[in-house]
């Protein structure tokens, strides 16, 4: 028994496992029960399964039966059937979400080759990286596709570090299955085979080199091909490249970096230990092609998520594996210290698998029930929608839109975070998107559609509009502690 405590106290494994631990907990308290997405994607899920999905819309009013280019549909199949699973507390969809989020950790970590190669081993200073990770990739944690993202992205990287390009297209096969970001994957492998094109043309007699550029060069072309084996075929290539209307929108995730002060400096810290870190190891990221490659691709996607804030995730993801080469230099692991007695290393690993344990299931469990509860239950709001002045002339906001497509689907919506559906004039009214006289915040454009579609009823659940509209004395006709529906007169919007 002494020694198997001993070599617990001594055991880089044990500190791997005392983080994945921590992190699970961490990420326990982080996950996004539910957001406006999660609905949608349950109703498309529901679809899925029911054999009743098309590619055309068939739960809005403003852009029924027009082509959606839904880039998500192995998600949301997946999401449903979680949901048939655990119901309404989310609980088996969260689990997966750790899961995935644990395994981009694990994924992230360097090769043991390539730490061989720098020098390093698991320490105390990786074992506090590997907790830090918990608290900044925390908030990006959702029931979303962009969790499966992170996922293929960590894959991708391992494969890359471990010369194994040829596996990668098979990686952006199932990708873009899930989600439309498997571009940024492609990118990741052109990106090696650029550089490794580079190191070929440099010593052009190399066959070795040529052999390797061959290789990250015939990935790349396979991984592209993938592009047109997406469900929605050739169409998604066109709404790839449509999506730089993002970055004019006033949804918070695609503003620039910058824009979030909180961002910004997460973005501003990570830059700085991993110049700190690659200006002290400056040999080893220079001499080696992996090196180059994590911290030239680095640098690259923060000056990119510059202008978007959504890609800060993806700065998190490149400098995780540059920071633990660096942090882990060191040959012996500082956490073996004869000094501390073996009762202690042993109560202080049970009392931390057993609090970690005790937190996730305290966050996955009791916590979430009262999240997920139904905001148009029976009631007076739910009458109000359903009652014939407001039935098929109600007008929603962005973030109600969801909720109403799953909880009430008998009232078609005007618009909701299925970003890439809508016409932009819907955009405008619907507040996402700056008119061309930004300051009349679509007011215009809105008392346009509310005449065209014979609204009488605005229902809304976030509380600037709320706010605002009981501040011009507009007529609440139902209201709960999240929902309030309001009586516009005229067909119009109330100006001050």
């Amino acid at each position: 028994m002494r020694q198997i405590l001993d070599k617990l106290r001594k055991s880089e494994s044990l500190l791997l496992a005392l983080a994945f631990i921590i992190v699970a907990f961490e990420l326990s308290l982080f996950v996004s029960q539910s957001s406006a997405d999660s609905w949608w994607l349950l109703k498309s899920g529901e679809a899925l399964w029911n054999g009743t999905f098309t590619f055309e819309d068939q739960w809005s009013y403003t852009a029924n039966g027009m082509f959606w280019p839904d880039h998500e549909i192995a998600f949301q199949w997946v999401f449903y059937a979680l949901w048939l699973l655990g119901g309404e507390t989310f609980v088996l969809g969260s689990i997966l979400g750790i899961i995935l989020t644990l395994g981009t950790l694990a994924l992230l970590i360097p090769p043991k080759q390539l730490r061989d190669k720098f020098g390093g081993r698991f320490g105390a200073l990786s074992f506090f990286l590997l907790i830090a990770f918990g608290v900044v990739i925390g908030p990006y944690i959702s029931l979303r596709p962009s969790t499966f993202s992170f996922f293929f992205t960590a894959l991708i990287i391992q494969l890359i570090l471990r010369n194994k390009p040829l596996w990668v297209p098979l990686v952006t096969l199932v990708w873009i299955q899930f989600h439309g970001s498997v571009i940024f994957g492609i990118g990741l492998v052109g990106f090696a085979m650029g550089l490794h094109g580079i190191r070929f043309f440099m010593d052009i007699h190399n066959k070795e080199k040529l052999r390797k550029w061959g290789q990250y060069l015939s990935a790349t072309v396979l991984s592209g091909v993938t592009l047109f084996l997406s469900p929605m075929g050739l169409r998604f290539i066109d709404y790839s490249l449509s999506t730089a209307q993002y970055r004019n929108s006033y949804i918070s995730e695609w503003k620039p970096l910058p824009e979030s002060p909180v961002a910004f400096a997460i973005g501003l810290t990570i830059m700085g230990l991993v110049s700190l870190v690659v200006a002290i190891r400056l040999r080893k990221f220079l001499l080696t092609w992996e090196g180059v490659f994590l911290t030239a691709l680095t640098v690259l996607i923060f000056l990119v998520s510059l202008g978007q804030l959504r890609l800060l995730a993806s700065v998190v993801l490149l400098a995780f594996p540059i920071l633990f080469l660096g942090l882990g230099a060191r040959r012996e692991n500082p956490f073996k210290i004869t000094v501390v007695p073996k009762w202690i290393a042993a109560t202080v690993t049970a009392f931390s698998v057993l609090l970690s344990s005790a937190g996730i299931v305290w966050a996955l469990e009791l916590s979430y029930p009262g999240a997920h509860r139904d905001p148009f239950a029976p009631g007076t709001v739910r009458e109000a929608l359903l009652s014939e002045e407001c039935l098929d002339h109600t007008w929603n906001d962005y973030n109600s839109g969801g909720y109403l497509m799953w909880f009430v689907p008998e009232v078609k919506v005007s618009i909701d975070s299925r970003y890439d559906l809508y016409p932009l004039e819907i955009k405008i009214a619907g507040g996402i998107y700056p008119s061309d006289t930004p300051e009349d915040n679509g007011i215009p454009q809105l008392q346009e559609q509310l005449k065209k579609y014979d609204i009488n009823c605005y229902v809304s659940m976030t509380v600037e509009d709320i706010e605002e509209l009981k501040s011009r004395n507009v007529e609440v006709i139902a209201e709960n502690a999240e929902v309030v529906v309001f009586r516009f007169e005229n067909n119009s919007f109330p100006t001050k």
